[in-house]
């Protein structure tokens, strides 16, 4: 006898979604060690000391990039790697991705003593940990629109090539022919 409805079939909505959390958390994982790897290991344009204001040049390019960015100026010197602006704030999520791992793993694995010593130090309780995790998730969602608005505005803006050369791999920039 079947019911009205037909035949019940289970549902494993919420499993299936904890599942590709955890998948999505591995990849996120991975992402961000091979960005620490980047920072010791890469080439010039991925090292910190290119795009943070550590030095006077860099200092120099921050405040033409803001300059230009809040339309004060139409000059923007072009940078083959990322500008200091656009550096700042990768390092400030590169922070806020550490915290969200720590935090994911603290509530996944609260009894893997690692965790649960970093996680007593950073948060303190699990639900201070979730609550953090929680609002960075907002943080990166809004990263992602934000930054995707600026690439779009930077690439009709500027000519750099920014978005080919997300898939290409290179960048074009101005060569200086010098006659002798």
């Amino acid at each position: 006898m079947t019911s009205l409805l037909g035949e019940y079939k289970p549902s494993y909505v919420m499993l299936t979604m904890r599942y590709l959390h955890f998948v999505a958390a591995y990849f996120f994982i991975a992402a961000i060690l091979i960005r620490f790897y980047l920072f010791f290991f890469g080439n010039k344009y991925e090292k910190p000391t290119d795009y943070l204001p550590i030095n006077n040049k860099n200092l120099r390019l921050l405040k033409e990039d803001i300059k230009f960015k809040f339309y004060l100026t139409d000059h923007c010197e072009e940078k083959l790697g990322h500008v200091i602006l656009a550096g700042i704030t990768y390092f400030l999520v590169f922070i806020a991705g550490l915290v969200m791992i720590i935090s994911g793993l603290y509530m996944l694995y609260p009894e893997v003593s690692v965790f649960k010593k970093l996680g007593h130090l950073f948060f303190g309780t699990q639900q201070t940990a979730r609550n953090i995790h929680y609002l960075l998730f907002y943080f990166f969602s809004l990263f992602v629109i934000i930054h995707l608005y600026i690439l779009v505005w930077t690439e009709l803006r500027t000519h750099e090539s920014i978005i080919s050369s997300i898939f290409s791999g290179y960048k074009f920039a101005k060569v200086d022919k010098k006659e002798d």
